[in-house]
């Protein structure tokens, strides 16, 4: 799956790996993904979140935190976060051999390019929306409320998924027996951008308003050492 042949490049990535214990006979090595050209089709900035199964080392081969934190570094992405999805499920879980307690979560990688801050990068992310959990039940593929996070997170509006479930409109999903060229038609796409932007001069890009600043929540305002000397 050769990405830069698709000739440009992405606000946000949804990478979900076919790691061998969930995909069988279809799944992907973590050299195989390392070959994936995500380093030449991110922008800059862009946001890149990246699935990894269960969590931490401790969960044998339910977890690829260690081999997804490589593939961040790989591809040069800064990890900045991590989301957890908690599965409402009606048994009780998978069973690990490794564990004592059954897995009921799957968390996601979220990395930066360039970087980017709360106060600056109004333009590009909305920062403390959402939180770093979502409660949702277990399914194949990812929930939605994944994908209205991410929405809601990246206002950038070049969105590509990559192995993972349908997205919502407005996105590209990729997959190895999903060649882009049978249904990407790239004139067509950035067309659709344009005459769909509320901002023509930024059309890929939902942008902010006043309105939608004055109402984001804002961090602590952190006082300097001569102020906190006086209190």
């Amino acid at each position: 799956m050769d990405l830069m042949e698709m000739e440009m490049q992405f606000d946000c990535i949804v990478v979900d790996p076919p790691w061998r214990e969930m995909n069988g006979n279809t799944w992907w090595s973590v050299d195989e993904l390392a070959e994936l050209n995500i380093n030449g089709i991110g922008a800059f900035p862009s946001v890149l979140f990246l699935w990894c199964g269960s969590g931490g080392t401790y969960d044998g081969k339910h977890s690829h935190f260690d081999e997804a934190c490589t593939l961040l570094e790989k591809w040069n992405y800064r990890l900045c976060e991590v989301i957890t999805w908690a599965k409402t499920m009606e048994s009780a879980g998978d069973k690990s051999i490794h564990g004592l307690i059954r897995r009921t979560k799957e968390q996601c990688l979220v990395g930066l390019r360039d970087y980017m801050w709360k106060e600056t990068s109004a333009n590009f992310i909305h920062p403390n929306i959402d939180t770093d959990v979502i409660i949702a039940p277990a399914m194949n593929g990812k929930p939605d409320a994944f994908f209205e996070l991410v929405e809601r997170f990246c206002l950038g509006r070049r969105r590509l998924s990559i192995f993972g479930s349908t997205p919502p409109n407005g996105w590209i999903t990729l997959g190895p027996n999903v060649p882009f060229e049978e249904h990407f038609d790239l004139d067509k796409y950035l067309a659709g951008l344009r005459q769909t932007a509320l901002n023509p001069n930024t059309p890929f890009s939902i942008g902010t308003s006043p309105v939608i600043e004055q109402l984001r929540p804002k961090p602590p305002v952190r006082l300097k050492k001569s102020e906190k000397n006086k209190q």
